[in-house]
This record gives structure tokens, C-alpha cells and sequence, in this order.
């Protein structure tokens, strides 16, 4: 038999081909959140909002300020605006604030699709932060609707439940139904992200106690090898290629994502190929990053919890 390699040089070009066709999944873990919901949260909050005073042109930047008066008032500082969850929202908002057209910075961290209601309940919940993040006593109560309100924690204790059902329901119909895709898998990973660090944000309010951010985080430490394995497996199942001849060749990633081409190679090439490119999209997805940031937020949970920052909008002051 003549053996059948498969040339680099044609998976490197279909790989390119998949790229420039948008069909390369992404299940990253959103560098927002592994900016914002670690111990340098602070100081990337401040460089974001020194940056938008010095990009926008100087009617821009009077509006710009005057609507953070409006929302904040002025001068005003921000308890745990500088850390975690709150730095997060604050970020959002800001940025949302300084470019009007800009995209849905949640479907930038989560994807467009809504096969889950992760995104869509954190999404929610950093809505509500700014509202009452500038003080202590705003930050207590949130309003639900005229002459009502609630108490923050309780806000903050309602969306921790309905994502840890939502996060737990899709971790097992992963794992266990292998009901899985690209899509599901990002919302997973940066939703469990953002849930952790909700969690330890309680902890740091007073109203949970440390071992049950800690035991979160010993889950989705351990949980999520396991998921990447399972996500491998799935990807292996499902990606396949056909050369062209008459017709284009096909390229399959997944379900839903695929594309066709004119890269010629050896029929006997295409499980090769389908194999490599496997392991090539795999390459791109910073798995190695996404399990470090669950291993430093564990490994680094108490200086977490004990982080305080607040946050002075309109001086650009950071306080300790």
C-alpha cells in the first residue's frame, strides 16, 4: 500500500479556508471576564476609563461625563466599583456608554445564540449594578418597580439560583446526554466564570459563607477537564472532509458549520485531514488558559474575597 500523510500545507489552507469562512468554532473564555473578575480588576478599570477620556473628542467626552452624573452623580465613588463583578458591570456600562453603536458587549462574551439562558442572566444582572453602585445604601436596594424595591443581596441570591440550575441542568445534558455544541460550550464556560466570581462577591458582602464559594469552585475545577474531553470527542465525531472533483469539496466542523472549497489532495487524505483539523481548532480555543483561570480564582479565592477598590468615576481616582 502507498502510504496516504497528510500534507501540512493542505490543512493549514483549509484551516485558513474555515477561517476566513467563519465556520472555527470559539468556546474561549471572554477576556473581559479574565481581566475583570481577578486580583488586577482595579487597575484594568482604570487604564478602560482613562482610555475613553482620552479617546473621545471634547463634545463627545462633556456628554460622555455628563450622563456618568447623571447615573452615578458627581464625584461620585463607587463601593467595589474596582473589583470582581461590579468592575465587570462598570466596565460594560462604560463601554457601552463611550461607543452608542457598539455591539452587545454579552454577545461578544456569550455568542449570538440562545440555545441557554446563561447569557441572558448575566446580562440581566449587570444591568441592574450600575443603577445602584454608587453607594453603599443604593447598592442595599435595587428597585423592581415604582414605590417597591428589594434588597440587593436578594437580587444577587436569585440570579446565583437560576444559574446554578441553568449551569448545572447544560453541564449534565453535556456529560451525560452528550448533548453538546460550540455554542452551548462557550455560554457554559464563561457563564460558570462569571458564576464563581458572582458567588465569591456574596461571600465578600457578607451573605454567603466562604466554603460555599469554595466548593463551587472545587465543582467547576474538577468538572471541567472532564467537559473538554467530552467537547474533543464530540468535535471527532463530527468533523469530516471530501476533496473536490466535479463539485467542491466539503469541509464539516460541526453540525451547522461547514464550507465548501477547491483544495486539492488525495481522497485517501480526508480522515487525515478531518483529524488535524480536529486538533488544529482545538489549538485556537485557549483550553489551557480557560482551566488556569479556574485554578488561580481557586487558588487565590481568599485574597479574592478579601479584595476592596473603590472607584471614583468622574475624578478618575482609584481608592484603596
Amino acid at each position: 500500500n502507498i502510504p496516504c500523510n497528510v500534507s501540512p500545507e493542505v490543512v493549514n489552507e483549509l484551516f485558513s479556508v474555515a477561517q476566513a469562512g467563519g465556520i472555527i468554532p470559539d468556546i474561549t473564555l471572554d477576556r473581559t471576564l479574565n481581566d475583570f473578575l481577578s486580583l488586577n480588576s482595579s487597575e484594568v478599570l482604570s487604564q478602560q476609563y482613562l482610555g475613553i477620556q482620552r479617546s473621545l473628542p471634547p463634545e463627545r467626552l462633556a456628554s460622555y461625563n455628563q450622563d456618568l452624573a447623571t447615573t452615578f452623580g458627581p464625584g461620585a465613588q463607587v463601593p467595589f466599583g474596582g473589583v470582581g463583578i461590579v468592575a465587570l458591570a462598570l466596565s460594560l456600562f462604560l463601554e457601552v456608554l463611550a461607543h452608542e453603536n457598539t455591539a452587545d458587549p454579552i454577545k461578544r462574551i456569550f455568542g449570538a445564540d440562545h440555545s441557554t439562558d446563561i447569557g441572558t442572566l448575566v446580562s440581566e444582572y449587570l444591568k441592574q449594578v450600575p443603577r445602584v453602585a454608587n453607594d453603599s445604601q443604593k447598592m442595599a436596594e435595587v428597585p423592581r418597580v415604582a414605590n417597591d424595591s428589594q434588597k440587593m443581596a436578594e437580587v444577587t441570591e436569585r440570579y446565583d439560583r437560576a444559574l446554578t440550575y441553568e449551569l448545572m441542568d447544560y453541564f449534565e445534558e453535556m456529560t451525560i446526554d452528550r448533548r453538546i455544541s460550540s455554542a452551548g460550550m462557550k455560554q457554559w464556560l464563561n457563564g460558570a466564570a462569571f458564576h464563581l466570581h458572582l458567588r465569591i462577591h456574596q461571600v465578600r458582602m457578607g451573605t454567603h459563607k466562604q466554603g460555599s464559594a469554595e466548593s463551587l469552585g472545587v465543582f467547576y475545577k474538577f468538572g471541567i477537564p472532564g467537559l473538554f474531553k467530552t467537547y474533543t470527542d464530540y468535535l471527532q465525531r463530527n468533523a469530516r472532509e471530501t476533496p473536490p472533483g466535479s463539485r467542491p469539496g466539503v469541509l464539516v466542523v460541526e453540525p451547522s458549520r461547514n464550507i465548501t472549497h477547491r483544495v486539492q489532495h488525495r481522497p485517501c487524505e480526508s480522515e487525515g485531514i478531518a483529524n488535524m483539523m480536529v486538533r488544529k481548532v482545538l489549538e485556537v480555543q485557549g483550553l489551557q488558559r480557560t482551566v488556569d483561570f479556574f485554578e488561580e480564582t481557586g487558588k487565590h479565592i481568599e485574597s479574592l474575597i478579601n479584595q476592596r477598590g473603590n472607584f471614583s468615576l468622574l475624578s478618575k481616582v482609584l481608592t484603596e
